[in-house]
């Protein structure tokens, strides 16, 4: 009654059919009888569950094979330079859908997978980490660029404050740029009282300690984030840190992201050890990147110019790599498509062969067929039978 009721829902008249399949070229058989697209497979083995059928471990073989090959495809496709994959409905023809691969073809295959993914990674991940390293020292030229002028633009007042300082300092003490730098003793006018000298030398040690004491960190944030950034430096040090910021003239690259994004440099002035530590982790919460910044202007300058001469070196290898990278992609760009189409033939297989009971040493399927379609298939069946033993019934 139920063949009855299926038949309703038919547009052609349609035979069940039985095939038996030797166990030792069962694959071969149904990628044979398959490519006929004539044949819908009923599962014999409904009540068992999918881990524990005879052909699992090959379609986990097939997937590890498909994840493989769906990481190929995706490096291709993110590469601009390269043409969007063909479609394997495209790119495959009648004979390439009708040939069957060998087990010891898949095997090969297989193994040609893993070396790729892995020479592909590898090649992927020195790309990724000089253009991380590029982008890192792009940062810290443009921190050296921008921030040095904070100290530069600080230099020329300080400078005339200690002229000022040494000018008075003369004044009070009598000393004149002729005067020697050692005064006889009956000079009295060049010489200052013991006290004065006690005074400036307590001074001095005052202003060494203080100096010692100061600290800054530098370094670059998100433009987008700077505002709560400097408000939560603020709340935490109570108002004790003095933040200077310049804006960076277009995106430039994230080094942990690789994306372009606009970026503040700032500087944030403190002093204690205490104010260091919270600035810090500020920093890292916020995602800010920092950079040893030197406070001499001069020390500045030959830190730029050694940046420079290492971007110009970088670009060469990161040139070099990326052309490697790029010609592998290249290879793998022709062949995906026919690996990708064949593995899905060989998982296909599998899943209908563990539709399949076993009955010694064959297996058993049943199929619905177009009766119009019957005879190709008794064909190909008959054209096994003389090989391996295969039947149709």
């Amino acid at each position: 009654s139920s063949q009855l009721i299926m038949e309703l829902f038919r547009s052609v008249e349609m035979r069940y059919v039985r095939l038996l399949i030797p166990v030792e070229a069962a694959r071969a058989s149904v990628l044979n009888v398959g490519a006929l697209e004539c044949l819908q497979f009923t599962d014999l083995n409904a009540g068992v569950s999918v881990i524990h059928r005879q052909y699992a471990a090959d379609v986990r073989r097939c997937d590890d094979m498909l994840r493989t090959l769906s990481y190929l495809a995706e490096q291709i496709r993110r590469d601009g330079k390269l043409a969007a994959l063909p479609s394997s409905a495209s790119s495959g023809n009648a004979s390439s859908r009708s040939a069957v691969m060998s087990d010891s073809v898949m095997a090969a295959l297989a193994s040609e997978l893993a070396v790729r993914e892995a020479e592909l990674r590898e090649l992927t991940s020195n790309l990724e980490e000089l253009r991380k390293r590029e982008a890192e020292l792009v940062e810290f030229q443009i921190v050296i660029e921008l921030a040095g002028t904070f100290f530069s633009a600080s230099a020329a007042p300080a400078r005339g404050t200690e002229e000022l300082n040494a000018t008075s300092h003369s004044a009070a003490s009598g000393y004149t740029a002729d005067a020697p730098l050692l005064v006889g003793g009956s000079s009295g006018s060049g010489r200052s009282s013991p006290d004065s000298d006690a005074a400036d030398v307590e001074m001095t040690d005052v202003g060494a300690r203080a100096t010692a004491r100061l600290g800054f960190v530098a370094g670059v944030v998100a433009t987008d984030r700077i505002a709560g950034f400097e408000r939560v430096l603020f709340r935490a040090t109570r108002g004790n840190v003095f933040l200077k910021q310049a804006p960076i003239d277009g995106p430039i690259a994230d080094p942990s992201s690789g994306e372009r994004v606009l970026k503040t440099v700032f500087v944030v002035f403190f002093a204690g050890v205490t104010a260091r530590e919270k600035v810090q982790k500020i920093c890292e919460a916020y995602g800010a990147n920092r950079y040893p910044l030197p406070d001499d202007v001069a020390e500045q300058r030959h830190v730029h110019a050694e940046l420079t001469t290492r971007l110009r070196e970088l670009h060469v290898t990161l040139t070099a790599s990326d052309r490697q990278r790029g010609e592998a992609l290249a290879s793998l760009a022709i062949r995906t498509p026919e690996w990708t189409e064949a593995v899905h033939r060989e998982k296909t297989a599998y899943h209908v062969l563990n539709m399949c009971t076993l009955q010694g040493h064959f297996l058993q399927a049943k199929a619905w067929c177009p009766a119009k379609s019957l005879p190709r298939v008794q064909e190909a069946a008959s054209s096994l039978a003389y090989s391996a033993g295969a039947g149709l019934r």
